[in-house]
This record gives C-alpha cells, structure tokens and sequence, in this order.
C-alpha cells in the first residue's frame, strides 16, 4: 500500500511516524483482496484550530476508486490516528456487508 504522511504544525519524529503506521497496518485484514496498486493512503496531521493542544487526524484511503475519510482528535498524534483508523475500519465493515451481505 502507497502512503503518504502529511503534517501541519505537528512535529512526527521517526518514532511517531513507526507508531502511527503500526496503527494504520490494522486496515490490512480488510483490504486482503484488493490489489496494492488500487490503494493509496494518506495520512494528515494538524493542530486543532479550537484548543492548539489536540491533534486533528484525517485519514483518506482510495480503495478501487472509493475514497473513504476517517477522523480523529486526540492531544496525541498517535491516539488521533487510532481514532481515525477505528472510523475507516467501521466505514470498510459497511461496505463488505453491503457489497457481500452473506460473507
């Protein structure tokens, strides 16, 4: 899968960049059968415009022409990614039950 981090006002050091994809590599149990040249990733990072203390996550994910969108907000980049990551897995659920109900 091709990702990409962006980060505005948000330092990620190597240590939350490895974190933050140990967390968006819980998406690969959903995305099994789907070739990785239909995927793209992109992660984004920035300071939450109300209380500069919490981080804003958006995750898009092009999935075969589908994009999905998670959010999260945290005063962590990493919890924010989680948070985003359960939001994108939710979304997949739904779209495996509505293309597949009977799997």
């Amino acid at each position: 899968m091709t990702y990409q981090i962006v980060s505005r006002d948000v330092e990620v050091t190597d240590q939350v960049e490895q974190d933050i994809l140990n967390k968006v590599g819980k998406l690969d149990k959903f995305l099994t059968r789907v070739p990785e040249a239909n995927l793209f990733l992109r992660i984004s990072l920035s300071r939450n415009q109300g209380n500069p203390q919490w981080t804003d996550a958006m995750i898009d994910l092009s999935v075969e022409g589908d994009v999905i969108i998670g959010r999260g907000r945290s005063d962590s980049s990493v919890h924010a990614v989680h948070l985003a990551v359960i939001d994108v897995e939710r979304q997949l659920e739904e779209r495996k039950r509505r293309n597949r109900p009977y799997i």
